[in-house]
Parts: C-alpha cells; structure tokens; sequence
C-alpha cells in the first residue's frame, strides 16, 4: 500500500467522525492546529491504525510529531510495516 493510499484511508477514517464532512484535510495539514483532532480522537486514531494495519504502537510511536499530518501518520505507518 502506498502512502497516497495511507494518506486516502486516514482521511476517510478521520472525515467521517467529522460534524462537517467536507472538511479540506491535505497530507500536510495539521491535524492539532486546525482542530481536526484532539487527544481523545487520537485514541480512536491509534486503535484504527493499529485495526487496519495489524500494526502495535508503542509509547515512543504516540509523539505529536507521527500524529501531526497524514503525512506524517503515513510515514510512521510505513515505518511499523517494514519493521514487522
């Protein structure tokens, strides 16, 4: 799976918690300062990432920096794929 293709399923994932579904969520967009997610999200976040992708995120994995974007959450994604 590509990262474009990461990037389409957390967008789905997160827009469809959204009150407004056509929020305009880009890879590089932060998902904190514009208020996409907050830290209980980001728990439902993590179970979906690790859900979807049969992955196990540690503590060191749950950095605002790997939750920040799509981008960034892609990246790590990818990151825990080759690990395994």
């Amino acid at each position: 799976m590509t990262d474009i293709h990461i990037i389409d399923d957390l967008k789905t994932h997160i827009v469809s918690d959204l009150p407004d579904p056509n929020v305009a969520i880009e890879p590089d967009t932060n998902l904190f300062d514009s208020k996409i997610v907050d830290s209980l999200k980001i728990l439902g976040l993590v179970v979906f990432v690790e859900e979807r992708y049969g992955l196990s995120l540690n503590a060191d994995d749950l950095t605002e920096e790997n939750f920040q974007s799509l981008g960034a959450l892609a990246t790590l994604i990818r990151r825990k794929q080759e690990d395994v």
